[in-house]
C-alpha cells in the first residue's frame, strides 16, 4: 500500500512540475516527466534543452543542445542548481530552467556586429562576440563556420563539411588585415567563396552525363558539353566559367563545325543573350536543355511545320538517316521545289486547306 501511495504520490509531483513549467515556457513533452524546452535568448539565438525529471524529486538529468554546450559548458558544471540538489528538499525543475535561460541571456547578447550579420545570414550566437553563420544553400544541406572576434584580427572555425570546400589561408581578408578590415568583410568573402564552389560542385554533379575534358585554369573553370539531340546529331560546346560565376555568366562557344550557316548564326544569337541577359539564379543544365530545344527545332532532319523528329500522329521518324531504308518506317515529305522535309500527316493537314507548300507557297499538285 505504502509503494503504491509513493508511485501516485510520485506521479502528482511530477505533474505538479511539468504544469509549472508549461504555464512559462514553450515545450514539447517526450515522455512521462521529459520535455524539450524552447529558450530564445534573442530572434538571433535559439536553443532546446532536455530535461527528464521522471524520477522527481530526485536529480532532474540535462542535456544541452551543441550550440549551448559551446557557451555553458556541461550542464553538470554550468548550473549550480544541480550542484545543490537535495532531494528531501528539492528545488522546482523551473528554477533550473530559469537557471539556464540566465546564463544565456549574460553570455549571448549580440552586439552591433552581431545585429549586421543577422541581417543577411541565418546565425547563432555562441557568446559574447562568438557567432555560428549557418549557410544553407538550396535547402539541400548547411555549411556553418564559427567566427570569435573577441580580438582582432578574428578566429575563424570551419565545420567539416564547410572545409571540404574552402581554406582559411583563402580568406584574402584575413591574410591582409588591416585596422580598417571589419569582421562582416570576413563573413562576406567566406559566405561568398563558399557558395561559389557549392554552386560549381553541384551544378558539376548534376550535368555529368554531358561533360568531357574538365580542366582548372587559375580560378577559372573550363569543360567541353558534348549534346546529342533525338535525331542522332551531335554538337560540341566549350564552357568556361569565370571566378566570379554565376555572378557573371559563363563563356559559351561552339566546338563543332556546321555545314548550316542558319544554324551556326542562331546558335550565336543564342549565346550571345545569355551573356547580355544573364541572370545569375540560371543554371547550366537549363543552358544545356535549351541548346537541346534549339538545336532539335533548326536540325534539317525533323519537320518544318511540328519541328519535331517523330510525327505527332504516328510516332515514326520522319528519316532513318539509313540509305536505302524508308517507306513504311518513316512518315516522311519532302517539297518538290524548295526540298524542305515534313512529315506526311502535318504536310497533309496544311495542304488540303491550301494545296502549297507552306514555306515556299508554291502550288502543288497532289505529291
Amino acid at each position: 500500500m505504502d509503494k503504491k501511495f509513493r508511485r501516485h504520490e510520485s506521479k502528482n509531483l511530477v505533474q505538479e512540475e511539468l504544469d509549472r513549467i508549461a504555464y512559462e515556457y514553450s515545450i514539447d513533452v517526450l515522455g512521462t516527466g521529459i520535455i524539450k524546452v524552447y529558450l530564445t535568448a534573442s530572434i538571433y539565438a535559439n536553443y532546446e534543452v532536455i530535461i527528464d525529471f521522471s524520477n522527481y524529486p530526485s536529480k532532474p538529468k540535462i542535456q544541452y543542445d551543441n550550440s549551448l554546450e559551446v557557451i555553458l559548458g556541461t550542464p553538470k558544471a554550468s548550473l549550480y542548481t544541480l550542484k545543490k540538489w537535495n532531494e528531501n528538499r528539492p528545488e522546482h525543475v523551473i528554477e533550473i530552467i530559469r537557471e539556464i535561460e540566465g546564463l544565456i541571456m549574460s553570455s549571448s547578447v549580440l552586439d552591433k556586429i552581431g545585429e549586421q550579420l543577422s541581417y543577411s545570414y541565418n546565425i547563432t550566437a555562441l557568446g559574447p562576440k562568438k557567432l555560428r553563420i549557418i549557410i544553407d544553400y538550396e535547402g539541400i544541406k548547411n555549411f556553418e563556420f564559427d567566427i570569435y572576434y573577441d580580438k582582432l584580427p578574428p578566429t575563424v572555425k570551419l565545420a567539416p563539411e564547410t572545409a571540404k570546400f574552402i581554406k582559411i589561408s583563402q580568406i584574402n581578408t584575413l591574410k591582409n588585415w588591416k585596422p580598417e578590415s571589419s569582421v562582416i568583410a570576413v563573413v562576406d568573402e567566406i559566405a561568398q567563396k563558399l557558395e561559389h564552389r557549392l554552386r560549381i560542385f553541384y551544378e558539376m554533379k548534376e550535368i555529368q552525363p554531358y561533360i568531357a575534358g574538365l580542366v582548372q585554369s587559375g580560378a577559372k573553370i573550363i569543360f567541353n558539353v558534348n549534346i546529342k539531340i533525338e535525331t542522332g546529331e551531335k554538337f560540341e560546346f566549350e564552357f568556361i566559367l569565370p571566378e566570379n560565376y554565376p555572378k557573371k555568366a559563363p563563356e559559351i562557344s561552339l566546338i563543332s563545325k556546321l555545314k548550316s550557316e542558319s544554324l551556326t548564326n542562331k546558335i550565336s544569337e543564342f549565346i550571345s543573350y545569355q551573356l547580355d541577359y544573364w541572370d545569375k539564379n540560371k543554371k547550366i543544365i537549363s543552358i544545356i536543355e535549351e541548346f537541346k530545344d534549339l538545336l532539335l527545332k533548326n536540325s534539317e532532319k525533323v519537320c518544318a511545320l511540328c519541328h519535331k523528329f517523330k510525327c505527332p500522329t504516328c510516332n515514326r521518324p520522319i528519316t532513318l538517316d539509313l540509305e536505302g531504308v524508308s517507306g513504311t518506317s518513316e512518315c516522311k515529305i519532302i517539297c518538290p521545289y524548295c526540298h524542305t522535309k515534313f512529315h506526311q500527316h502535318c504536310w497533309n493537314e496544311v495542304y488540303q486547306l491550301t494545296h502549297q507548300c507552306p514555306i515556299c507557297l508554291k502550288n502543288i499538285k497532289r505529291i
